[in-house]
């Protein structure tokens, strides 16, 4: 295994973990195992897509609440939080 890909593993699965659990927060009544079973199935490509536009669109909001300061920040970090929890 290359060194790029030694490091570039383990950060694609905790990524993929946190659309996951994002993903989760915001379907009620699937359980984390069964979105994650379900993102597996779908090719590496598609599987890329998905992840990258949920955490684009995390990033993008929090652009968003950034405009708001320190203040809309918190509230943004507040409400992952309670997403994911």
């Amino acid at each position: 295994m290359t060194p790029d890909r030694q490091i570039l593993t383990p950060v694609a699965r905790q990524c993929r973990n946190a659309t996951v659990a994002l993903i989760a927060g915001l379907w009620p009544g699937r359980s984390i195992g069964e979105i994650e079973s379900r993102l597996i199935a779908l090719p590496l490509r598609q599987q890329g897509w998905v992840v990258t536009s949920v955490l684009g669109m995390m990033g993008l909001i929090s652009l968003f609440a950034a405009q708001f300061g320190i203040l809309g920040l918190a509230l943004f970090y507040f409400a992952a939080v309670a997403l994911i929890a």
